[in-house]
C-alpha cells in the first residue's frame, strides 16, 4: 500500500509527466531500432521511390538508367479494388444481431443499432475512403490503427428578446421609454457524430510486449500524437466541459506551446518517407503564429489495474489533468483500434504484403535497369579515345544525328566497342520475377496469364489462377476485417449506444426497423440501444470474385432445397436479390422490382380480357344466384308472417282462459272485450296478408324485368 505522502507525490504533475516521458521513450527506442527502417522502404517502394540504401541512388548509378518498375504499387492497387468490391457490393454492409435471440427486446435493439449503424456510415462517416484508406495502410505499414471518438461541437450565442408585460401583454419600456429587451443564451450543435480517424503510423506508440492478438487493450500504455492548430488549443483552453463545467485545458500561452512542442516535432523519417522525397512535410512548423502546429500526446496509462487518460504538450507540458477512462469515453474502452492484413504469430509489427515483396522489387528493378543500359549502349556504343587527343570530345558524346567531330587522325584516335544486344533470358528473368511479386502480392494480373502458357490456353487454367490468386487476397481481407473493421464497428456500435441523442435519427430508424409493429410494444429507445449485440460484417471467403459468389449462393440454396426444403420459405427475398444485383455491380436492387403498391396496381391495369363464354356462365351464375336469394327472401317473409298470426292467436287464447276465471258479473263485459279485441286481431291479420300479397307481387315484378318467368 501507498503512503499518503506518496500518493500525493503521485498525483502532481512531475510524476505523470516523467511516466509519460518514460513510456515514450521505450516505445520509440524499439520503434526506432527495429522497424522504423523497413517502413521508411516500403513507403519509397509505394511510392515508385527507390530505397535510401538502395545502390540506383549511390554515385555509380548517377549517369546511368534508374527506373522503377511499380509492381509494389499495382499489387496495393488490386488488393484494394479486391477490398473494395467484397465490402461495398450491397447497400447494408453491417450485420447487427443480438447476443440473446429469444429477447424481443435485444431483437429490437439489435435492429436499431443496425439501422443506426448504417445511417451513419452512409451520412456522417466517410467510411469508403477511411475502410479503404486502412487497408492500403495495412499492405504498407503492416498495422493500421484508428481513433474512433464521438464529436461534439456546439456554438454559444445570445438572442435578444422584447420583454412583454404578463397582464396587459404590452411591450415594456425601458427609463428611456424605449422598449426592453431580455438577452437569452442559446447554443447551436455544430457536430454530433461519430468519427473514424487514422491515426498515421508514426503517430501511435504501445508497448513491445504487449499481446500479439490484441497489442491496444493488453499494453499498460498507448500513446496517441496529435498535430492541432495553435489556435484550436488555446479555444480548447478556454471552453468548459459542458456536462462537468469544469476548465478541458489547462493555460498556457502560445510561447510555451510552441516551444514545448518543438522538440517533439523533429523531421520524423517516416512521416518525410510517406510524404516523398520531393514534397516537404505537411506538418513542418514554418512560422510562429496561430496557425503554427502544436504537437499533443493523449496518453493511456494503466496503472494498478484502473484506467487513466491525460494530454500533454510534448513531454514538457501537462495539458489535463489525469482522469479515469470511463469519465473521459463512456463505453470505457481505449477508443483506438489497431489491425493487420498478413497474420504473423507473435509479432505486434507484421510484416506487410509490400515488405515480402521488397526483394523481389528490387530485383526487378535491377533487371529493367540494365536491360535499359543495354540497349542505350548498343545504339550510342562506348568510345575509346586516346588521352592527349586532339579531338571534339563533347561532339563525340553527344553523337547528335547528322553531325560531325573534328579529329587529327580517325584511326589512331578513336575505337569503338560493339556491344551485344540484350537477350531474351532478361525478358524471361522480368517475366518470371513478376509472376513471383504477383503470387506474393495475392494479385492476379495480365503479366500472370501472359507467363502461364500452360494454363492461360484454357478457361479451366485461367480459373485455376485467378482462384489460387483470389484465395490469398480474401484471406487477408477477412484477416484485415476480423482484426480491424469488425472491432471498429462495435466501438461505433458502443458510441452510438452511449453518445447518441438525435431523437430525429433514432426515430428514423426504429420506424425503418419497424419494431414496434413486429414487437407490438412502445418499449423506450435508450432501453433498447443498451441490449448487448454482436456485430458482423457481410464479407465470406469468395467475395472478391462476382462470378463464384454467384455460383456458391447457387449451390448452396440447391443443397439446402434437397436437405431441408422447409426452409426455403423462411428465406428473405430482399436479401437474395440485394446479394445478387451487388454481386453483378448493383448496390442495392430493390429498385428494379417493384413494391406490393405498385404491384397490385399493374396487375389491375394490365389485366387480360374476359373470356366471352366464361362471362355469359358467370351471367348465368349471378342469375341463378339471385333466383334462390328472392326464394329465401320468400320463405323468411311467410315464416315471419306466420309466426306473428301464432303470436296474436296465442296471446289471444291466454286472455280468454283469463278472462274464464272471472266472476260471472264481469262476465258479459269480458265477452264483449273478448269480441272487439277478436275483431281487432281479425282486421290485423287481414292487413298483413294484404301485405305479405303486395310484397309477393312487387318481387314477383322484378324478377320478370330480370328475365326470370318465375318467382
Amino acid at each position: 500500500m501507498q503512503s499518503d505522502e506518496q500518493k500525493q507525490t503521485d498525483s502532481g504533475e512531475n510524476y505523470w509527466l516523467q511516466r509519460a516521458r518514460q513510456i515514450y521513450s521505450n516505445s520509440s527506442d524499439f520503434l526506432d531500432a527495429d522497424i522504423r527502417r523497413q517502413v521508411e522502404k516500403n513507403l519509397a517502394h509505394f511510392n515508385n521511390e527507390h530505397a535510401r540504401d538502395s545502390k540506383f541512388n549511390s554515385p555509380n548509378y548517377r549517369n546511368r538508367n534508374r527506373l522503377f518498375h511499380p509492381k509494389s504499387r499495382q499489387g496495393v492497387t488490386n488488393n484494394e479494388a479486391a477490398f473494395a468490391a467484397a465490402m461495398f457490393s450491397t447497400a447494408d454492409l453491417v450485420s447487427v444481431s443480438a447476443g440473446d435471440d429469444g429477447d424481443p427486446r435485444q431483437q429490437a435493439s439489435a435492429e436499431i443499432n443496425q439501422e443506426l449503424l448504417n445511417y451513419r456510415l452512409a451520412h456522417s462517416i466517410p467510411w469508403f475512403l477511411t475502410s479503404v484508406g486502412a487497408y492500403q495502410a495495412a499492405q504498407v505499414y503492416g498495422i493500421v490503427a484508428s481513433y474512433n471518438y464521438w464529436r461534439y461541437e456546439e456554438k454559444a450565442y445570445v438572442e435578444r428578446v422584447p420583454l412583454v408585460d404578463a397582464y396587459t401583454r404590452q411591450p415594456v419600456l425601458d427609463d428611456q421609454g424605449q422598449p426592453a429587451y431580455q438577452e437569452i443564451e442559446h447554443a447551436e450543435v455544430l457536430h454530433d457524430k461519430p468519427c473514424v480517424d487514422l491515426i498515421p503510423f508514426e503517430n501511435l506508440r504501445f508497448d513491445p510486449a504487449a499481446d500479439w492478438r490484441d497489442p491496444i487493450s493488453t499494453s499498460p500504455y498507448v500513446i496517441r500524437e496529435v498535430p492541432m492548430f495553435a489556435c484550436d488549443v488555446l479555444a480548447r483552453m478556454g471552453s468548459e466541459d459542458s456536462k462537468t463545467g469544469r476548465q478541458d485545458w489547462k493555460n498556457y500561452t502560445i510561447e510555451q506551446l510552441i516551444s514545448a512542442s518543438q522538440e517533439d516535432n523533429s523531421n520524423d523519417a517516416t512521416r518525410k518517407a510517406r510524404e516523398g522525397e520531393k514534397r516537404n512535410d505537411s506538418t513542418e512548423v514554418t512560422d510562429y503564429g496561430d496557425y503554427t502546429i502544436i504537437w499533443l500526446r493523449e496518453n493511456f496509462v494503466r496503472i494498478q489495474g484502473e484506467e487513466f487518460v491525460y494530454w500533454t504538450v510534448g513531454d514538457m507540458l501537462l495539458l489535463s489533468d489525469p482522469e479515469p477512462l470511463e469519465d473521459v469515453y463512456l463505453h470505457g474502452m481505449r477508443p483506438i483500434t489497431l489491425g493487420i492484413c498478413n497474420l504473423e504469430a507473435f509479432k505486434n509489427y507484421p510484416k506487410s504484403p509490400v515488405e515480402l515483396a521488397s526483394g523481389l522489387q528490387e530485383r526487378v528493378n535491377s533487371v529493367i535497369n540494365q536491360r535499359a543500359d543495354n540497349v542505350d549502349l548498343v545504339l550510342n556504343k562506348r568510345y575509346y579515345i586516346r588521352r592527349g587527343a586532339k579531338i571534339d570530345t563533347a561532339a563525340l558524346v553527344r553523337n547528335t544525328p547528322g553531325g560531325g567531330v573534328m579529329m587529327d587522325d580517325i584511326i589512331k584516335e578513336i575505337r569503338t566497342e560493339s556491344t551485344p544486344d540484350v537477350t531474351s533470358s532478361s525478358y524471361a528473368e522480368q517475366d518470371r520475377l513478376d509472376v513471383l511479386m504477383d503470387e506474393a502480392a495475392g494479385a492476379f494480373s495480365q503479366a500472370s496469364v501472359q507467363n502461364n502458357r500452360a494454363l492461360n490456353e484454357t478457361v479451366g487454367g485461367m480459373e485455376l489462377m485467378n482462384g489460387s490468386a483470389s484465395a490469398v487476397s480474401e484471406y487477408r481481407i477477412r484477416t484485415f476485417v476480423e482484426t480491424w473493421v469488425e472491432p471498429t464497428l462495435r466501438q461505433l456500435v458502443q458510441l452510438e449506444q452511449k453518445y447518441e441523442t438525435d431523437e430525429t435519427i433514432m426515430a428514423l430508424c426504429a420506424r425503418k426497423a419497424g419494431m414496434y409493429q413486429k414487437y407490438g410494444e412502445n418499449l423506450p429507445l435508450d432501453q433498447l440501444l443498451e441490449a448487448e449485440l454482436t456485430v458482423r460484417v457481410n464479407v465470406g471467403i469468395g467475395a472478391t470474385n462476382p462470378q463464384q459468389k454467384l455460383d456458391r449462393m447457387i449451390t448452396g440454396f440447391g443443397a439446402l432445397g434437397q436437405i431441408a426444403p422447409n426452409y426455403l420459405v423462411r428465406v428473405k427475398p430482399e436479401e437474395v436479390v440485394n446479394e445478387i444485383f451487388g454481386a453483378v455491380g448493383y448496390k442495392d436492387g430493390q429498385r428494379f422490382f417493384m413494391n406490393e403498391q405498385e404491384f397490385a396496381e399493374f396487375q389491375e391495369q394490365n389485366a387480360p380480357p374476359p373470356d366471352p363464354e366464361f362471362e355469359i356462365k358467370r351471367m348465368e351464375l349471378e342469375q341463378k344466384g339471385q333466383k334462390i336469394a328472392q326464394e329465401g327472401q320468400k320463405l323468411q317473409f311467410d315464416m315471419q308472417f306466420a309466426l306473428q298470426e301464432l303470436n296474436q292467436i296465442a296471446q289471444l287464447k291466454r286472455e280468454e282462459l283469463q278472462y274464464k276465471r272471472t266472476d260471472k258479473a264481469e262476465d258479459l263485459q269480458r265477452k264483449a272485450l273478448i269480441e272487439e279485441r277478436r275483431i281487432q286481431t281479425t282486421r290485423d291479420i287481414a292487413a298483413g296478408r294484404n301485405l305479405n300479397d303486395q310484397t309477393r307481387i312487387q318481387l314477383q315484378a322484378q324478377n320478370l324485368s330480370q328475365g326470370n318467368d318465375t318467382f
